[in-house]
């Protein structure tokens, strides 16, 4: 018996995928104070965190309010490598277009000393209804932020 015969005999035979019913799990949010605001998550049992996605559990940085928020409005903006790692990260301020791919960048990666050192009360509240956001992070921040409550 040469090698290659040898190795497909203690294979294991091939069995077919089958898909599992997913079973419902209970998602305890959690809300941890920092400065300026709460970093949310999901906290899952052990046995729950194999069946959900990674944006489920991801923490968000969402700030009590938008006061004192007085980013650049103009010119363009370089994001830091924290918040942008795969390319140059520089956006146009004056294009909508790029401004709102700025803000869902920091609103998904960023923290509390990002939104008040990049982001602008009034742009941020001006494009909220047209940014792509995870719906997690939409509600999380129309849940906790004063000035989005109301929209």
């Amino acid at each position: 018996m040469d090698a290659m015969s040898m190795e497909t005999e203690h294979r294991a035979p091939a069995t077919k995928a089958t898909s599992l019913p997913r079973r419902k799990y209970d998602k305890k949010v959690v809300r941890k104070p920092v400065a300026g605001g709460y970093v949310s998550y999901v906290d899952l049992e052990a046995e729950d965190r194999s069946k959900v996605r990674y944006a489920d559990l991801k923490p968000y940085f969402v700030p009590c309010s938008l006061d004192g928020w007085h980013g650049p409005t103009s010119g363009t903006i370089k994001l830091p490598q924290h918040l942008f790692w795969s390319g140059e990260g520089t956006f146009s301020l004056s294009e909508r277009s790029s401004l709102c791919q700025c803000y869902q960048i920091v609103l998904q990666e960023g923290r509390i000393e990002d939104f008040e050192r990049l982001l602008d009360k009034e742009a941020l509240l001006s494009i909220w209804d047209d940014l792509y956001l995870p719906p997690r992070i939409r509600e999380l921040w129309e849940g906790t932020v004063e000035e989005l409550k109301c929209r």
